[in-house]
């Protein structure tokens, strides 16, 4: 037996004859299904002329039992208590066996580092783990809400309909999006800020997982400041003749936006074919921020007026409530079918097809703008922003090879809509992208090493177009200059990549990998009257190569030492070399074919020490350098260093290569299971960089402030109960970029001030069809905003949820 701090036990039976059929492994409280349970036996056994000493249960907790002759066994799962059971005692409980689910896994696997299931102590990374159950338990709106509340992340918003993370100093196209194994990072993913996050489905959702630094080996260009990946739900297939059918069902009210969400999916299958359909919309009002705190005599996030169009004529409404953020409303649709097919043990094939769409959504920020006394924007927004992702893999497991591969499309639509006061003529910006993506992965495990190689290849065509509508006929009111190149524009990259674990003793496991990058862009200029660029085609092929060399050594007494030396690597794309666009007011970019990849070497050394199997404390400390690292810098346009957009005197930048860049700092967590059903987590993140240009240091834009979050739980029978606060310290004036990118124009006259809030949740399991959860944010009802944000943050937020499962 071993002794754990809870005191449970684990003892495994001998063999005895016994029948028995299919058991049920469910979670107690709640009565749901474990995912994946296993149940581990002390000497093999035979089962379908296999001798084996374990199985592994479906997606609900199924296990097929039958002609299985134990007295007894253990059933274990990493997210919950492990528990021994006598094979008699079965038909008195009707074959359903209860665990009692851990508040904080210690020992949870990983994903995100090799793309594959790994124990958490064979990487170097620091990686923070979302599992299923704190997705719902969060209970949050957005996916980039989720990464916020659990305080590794912090991020930014323009509008309500929006969500940039920021990882380790880096955001938007530096950090990297992941989904089902896909890179969601296309050319036009921008270096500012970004909302393509929250395209993600969090109702759907298996894990998430943050991979801090740069994941350049496995995942090729962009990873420079972190990897987030998203693994969403697979169908689950019956383990007998017996069609499988489950699902869930979920209602949410918010009252700060008056949130309304609704989400269904249900599972069909059989032994070998299974289908996984998912639904999600979701309608958010105007959102308002809190009415307490504040600086500036609590006036400049004041919402004080809004344009309205009435008979032909733009009109200034005064804003009755000055907390209303007027014009954040909008609304999201999400729709998800897989199919799995599995013909044997060993092969899988899987289809997907994930469909994203919006509502116009607000450029809020903008549209708080004034000029002359008067709002300057009457129409500001994005309009419907669309995602479509279709997918095939094909999987096999044979012996001590596993082999994958897939193919992907991508479509994204979005558009920029903006119209000033009194101008009768509506500009619209559109893009279109089509992206296709091609990878074979192998791994080939040994008796002391397993080794992963592979090929990613990819291609993104990009079509933008221009034009003005007169808001009163409707009708076309002339052409305008398109955000990227009016030629067409292609993106592609290949790659091979080679990476190894190897364990060379039981105190030591060192990791390492290369990868081969070979990234190209083509654009053409055709109409050049607004802008006359002195060039009309911008073309680049750019080889790099990067790599990792990890050691973690494991000494023993709970103690882990991690060092991590690596290399990154970043493209320019299409958005970086020849956009056109107004940042900030006055400040216009424009293109710059002659910028070259950015490279970053990383280095991180990570110390955790886990006590009494029950608390863990970890920390890491990084520093990045980067000596070419695009920046937003001052530039000119035909010799001059300004020029008229859109009606406003604006300064030319342009993405440059500045000499060098550098981030450091730390990221810290202690996780703690007081009790078997009492737990405690804090984090604390912080980051420090620098850009130097001509030997001067300047701030960097993309830096977030110290931010944490700390948080106690209670997890008792059919209760889940939490109290937490989330932290910021401030944003000076000082640490501000010149850039604008930081967005000093929406902030206050000191910078961005720190902040807090209190929340809380409770969730109750009335029976396993049932669920209720309630919760607050905000309990202070703080007027705050998060660095580099356009809006303010919810104030005093009331939800209530209700969950079903069938």
């Amino acid at each position: 037996m071993k002794k754990t701090c809870t005191g449970l036990a684990l003892v495994f039976g001998i063999f005895l004859t016994t029948n028995a059929q299919t058991i049920k492994i469910i979670e107690s409280g709640s009565g749901t299904g474990v995912n994946s349970p296993t149940l581990q036996f002390f000497t093999p056994v035979t089962i379908n002329g296999a001798s084996v000493t374990e199985i592994t249960g479906n997606g609900i907790g199924e296990i097929d039992f039958s002609n299985i002759k134990v007295d007894s066994f253990a059933i274990v799962h990493p997210d919950y208590f492990s528990k021994v059971v006598k094979s008699d005692a079965l038909a008195t409980d009707n074959f359903k066996v209860k665990l009692d689910r851990k508040i904080i896994n210690l020992n949870e696997y990983v994903m995100s580092v090799n793309q594959q299931k790994d124990p958490r102590d064979y990487s170097p990374y620091y990686v923070n783990v979302i599992p299923k159950q704190l997705i719902e338990n969060s209970n949050s709106g957005t996916t980039a809400d989720l990464l916020q509340n659990q305080g590794g992340v912090l991020v930014q918003k323009s509008q309500l309909g929006a969500g940039s993370p920021m990882i380790r100093g880096f955001e938007a196209s530096r950090v990297l999006i992941v989904v089902d194994g896909v890179r969601m990072n296309n050319a036009i993913f921008r270096a500012g800020h970004l909302q393509n996050l929250i395209r993600v489905d969090q109702n759907t959702l298996e894990r998430a997982e943050v991979m801090y630094g740069p994941g350049s080996v496995m995942y090729g260009s962009d990873a420079l400041g972190g990897t987030m990946v998203f693994k969403t739900k697979d169908p689950v297939l019956s383990i007998s003749d017996k069609l499988l059918f489950t699902g869930n069902v979920m209602a949410r009210l918010g009252s700060a936006d008056f949130e309304k969400t609704g989400h269904v999916d249900f599972n069909i299958a059989g032994k070998k074919f299974g289908s996984f359909t998912s639904f999600t919309f979701t309608d958010f009002d105007d959102r308002w921020q809190g009415a307490n705190g504040g600086i500036d005599g609590d006036s400049l996030w004041n919402r004080n007026f809004y344009v309205e169009r009435i008979n032909n004529a733009d009109s200034v409404f005064v804003n009755p409530d000055k907390n209303r953020q007027v014009k954040t409303e909008y609304w999201q649709m999400n729709a998800m079918q897989k199919f799995l097919f599995a013909p044997n043990a060993k092969d899988k094939h899987i289809v997907s097809v994930q469909f994203t769409t919006t509502s116009d959504v607000h450029r809020y920020d903008r549209l708080t703008e004034m000029a002359s006394g008067t709002a300057k924007w009457a129409q500001w927004y994005y309009g419907p922003e669309t995602w479509l992702l279709g997918s095939y893999r094909y999987e096999r497991m044979s012996g001590d090879w596993k082999i994958g591969a897939g193919i992907t499309y991508q479509y994204f639509n979005e558009s920029r809509n903006s119209r000033r006061l009194n101008n009768n003529n509506l500009t619209t910006q559109d893009e279109k992208v089509h992206a296709i993506n091609v990878n074979v992965d192998l791994k080939r495990t040994f008796k002391k090493h397993e080794l992963k190689f592979g090929f990613e290849g990819l291609f993104n065509s990009v079509t933008s177009t221009a034009f003005k509508t007169n808001v009163n006929t409707d009708t076309l009111a002339g052409s305008s200059n398109t955000r990227y190149p009016d030629g067409g524009n292609s993106y592609y990259a290949a790659a091979l990549y080679v990476h190894e674990t190897w364990f060379p003793h039981p105190k030591f496991t060192v990791t390492g990998g290369v990868r081969l990058n070979m990234v190209g862009l083509n654009s053409q200029f055709i109409d050049t009257t607004f802008f006359p660029f002195p060039f009309n085609t911008a073309s680049q092929n750019n080889f790099g190569v990067n790599g990792h060399l990890g050691v973690l050594y494991a000494p023993g007494k709970g103690w882990r030492f991690g060092l991590l030396a690596s290399t990154g690597f970043r493209a320019p794309n299409v958005d970086d070399m020849t956009k056109v666009f107004d940042s900030a007011p006055g400040q216009l970019f424009v293109p710059n074919p002659n910028l070259t990849p950015e490279y970053s070497l990383n280095g991180e050394l990570n110390l955790s020490k886990t006590f009494f199997d029950c608390v863990r404390i970890e920390v890491a400390g990084f520093g990045t350098y980067v000596p070419s690292m695009i920046a937003a810098l001052p530039f000119t346009l035909n010799g001059s260093d300004s020029v008229v957009y859109a009606g406003t005197p604006s300064a030319v930048y342009a993405s440059q290569n500045a000499n060098t860049g550098y981030v450091v700092g730390f990221n810290a967590n202690i996780q703690a299971n007081i009790t078997k059903y009492f737990a405690m987590n804090s984090s604390l993140t912080y980051t420090y960089g620098r850009l130097i240009v001509s030997g001067v240091e300047q701030p960097l834009d993309h830096i977030a402030p110290l931010y944490g979050r700390t948080a106690a739980i209670l997890n008792y029978k059919k209760w889940y109960a939490e109290a937490s606060v989330m932290y910021s310290a401030p944003k000076l004036l000082g640490d501000y970029s010149p850039s604008g990118e930081d967005n000093l124009a929406y902030a206050t006259s000191v910078g961005m001030p720190g902040w807090y809030t209190f929340n809380a949740k409770l969730g109750y399991s009335v029976n396993k069809y049932l669920r209720i959860q309630v919760g607050v944010d905000n309990i202070m009802d703080l007027k705050y905003r998060t660095f580099g944000s356009g809006i303010s943050g919810a104030g005093r937020n009331i939800i209530v949820t209700l969950r079903s499962s069938f």
